[in-house]
């Protein structure tokens, strides 16, 4: 970790710019702040913010740790709320699908879960159970 020079030596460098970590969180600020961002309307434009503790990349960096694996991004747990240690983790892609807000999340044995992966617990094709809950209003227990 270094400090910066000329008359940017009051800010504090990290040294990891070019990270992943910091590539994801520069993300995160700029679909939740500039509403020039093609993302914006998803995000900052539906009121999803960013704690104030993650304005500073060392904070976010320290809430989240490194990236597992290439195959993990930010997620926030409830989609409603916005990027804040308690709200996010790293996930996998299939995790995230399962938490958009276009799913349908249905309660199974005291778990709530995404009806594509009821589908897979139970062994039944998703279509098949999805029009038998959303076309024909059947209850889950039939």
């Amino acid at each position: 970790m270094a400090w910066g020079k000329g008359k940017d030596n009051h800010k504090y460098l990290h040294g990891m710019t070019l990270s992943t970590e910091h590539i994801i969180w520069s993300g995160i600020i700029q679909r939740c702040r500039d509403s020039n961002s093609r993302l914006w309307p998803w995000y900052g434009g539906r009121g999803v913010t960013v704690c104030r503790r993650w304005e500073v990349f060392t904070n976010f960096y320290a809430d989240m740790g490194p990236r597992p694996s290439k195959k993990h991004s930010i997620e926030r747990i409830d989609n409603k709320n916005g990027y804040a240690p308690e709200n996010c983790k790293w996930a996998t892609r299939i995790e995230q699908s399962r938490n958009r807000r276009s799913n349908i999340v249905v309660e199974h044995q005291g778990r709530q879960m995404c009806l594509k992966e009821l589908a897979e617990q139970i062994g039944m094709r998703y279509h098949t159970l999805y029009q038998r809950i959303q076309k024909y209003g059947w209850t889950l227990d039939r």
